[in-house]
This record gives C-alpha cells, structure tokens and sequence, in this order.
C-alpha cells in the first residue's frame, strides 16, 4: 500500500539490479530519469500511474518490463518500447488502442509479450510468423478480427499462445502446440480444434 509519485533520484542507484513496485498506490508519471536504469527488472503494474511515458525510457536497458494496469492511456504503443532489449513485455490493462505495431517484429529480443486486456483492433499480422524466439504471446481480451495465420501457430518455439475473448473467425489452422480451448475462447466465429469441429455447408 506504498503511495506517493517515483522518486526520480531512484533511476541514480547504479548497482540496483530490480525494481519491484507492482501492486501498490503509487501515482503520477513515471519519472524522465529512468532512462538511465540499466537493470534486469522493472515491475510497476497495478498502480495508478498515469501516461505520457517519458520519451527518455527509449535510453534504457531493461530485461523484464511490466507496467500493466496502469491508466497510462497509451493508445499507441512508442515504437521505442521494442528498442529496450526486453525480452520480457507485459503491458496488459493500460489502454492500448489500433492495430498491433508492426515495430513489434524489428526487435530480436522479444521472447514474452503480453498485451492483452486493452483495446487492439484489426487482424492479427503475418509479421507475427517471423518472430521466430517468440515462446509466450497473449493478446486476449481485445478487439481483434479475421483469422489466425498458420505461420503464427507454427512458430517452432511458441508454447503459449492466447486470443480468447476477440472478434476472430475461421478455422484453427493446424497445429503442433499444446494449446487449451480456453485460448481461442469468446471469439464467436472461431472453430476447429481444439475448439468444436466446423460446420460445412
């Protein structure tokens, strides 16, 4: 239950290796000054941290970002986000709007990427295939239409995959992965395995 704004001197504590913030009250901005951090993890997700996110976060280092439910407000993710050598990515809850930026696809680090629970629309991308390190991707609870590609479901090193609860429709395509029926779940269009067979007329 820690309250107040971040300390900005805090981004100056050159041998800090974490910052695990999550599930507290903290409130405001997020200071310019953690563009300096150069650690393994940054955890701010359930506070009440609001946007814009400080153009000085594209000069830092950070391995493990989370900043979900937040009422950042984003609407469009800063292409810069991808640039931050994160393999690990979670902004779930924050108030992402349009289509999945194609500067997702630029980085070679990004192995775990949850943007689920905002407002995504349009299809999901055949760029997505071509993150080949890619092991977890949930894009649930959005607003996501059209089918899903074949080359995302068979992405060698994919072992969780999420997209219940959006807008998408057609056959599964065929697959390799252990992946539950709850993960295509609430997309009323969808069919196929694991979900029920298709209907052919």
């Amino acid at each position: 239950m820690i309250t107040g704004k971040l300390l900005p001197s805090i981004a100056y504590l050159t041998t800090l290796d974490e910052i695990l913030f999550s599930n507290n009250q903290f409130f405001g901005e997020i200071p310019s000054s953690f563009g300096n951090l150069k650690i393994n993890t940054l955890q701010l997700a359930n506070n009440k941290l609001k946007g814009p996110l400080p153009p000085q976060l594209a000069n830092a280092s950070i391995y493990n970002l989370d900043l979900s439910y937040n009422p950042l407000k984003l609407n469009n993710i800063p292409n810069w986000i991808f640039k931050l050598g994160s393999n690990n990515l979670t902004i779930a809850g924050a108030g992402i709007k349009g289509k999945l930026p194609q500067s997702i696809s630029y980085t070679p680090y990004i192995q775990n990427l949850d943007l689920s629970n905002n407002q995504l629309t349009g299809k999901l991308p055949l760029w997505i295939g071509k993150m080949t390190i890619l092991l977890s991707l949930n894009i649930s609870r959005n607003k996501l239409i059209g089918s899903i590609p074949s080359k995302v479901l068979n992405l060698e090193k994919l072992q969780v995959f999420d997209v219940s609860r959006n807008q998408l429709s057609g056959e599964i395509p065929a697959h390799n992965l252990s992946i539950p029926a709850s993960a295509f779940s609430r997309n009323l269009g969808l069919c196929g395995a694991p979900l029920p067979p298709c209907k052919h007329l």
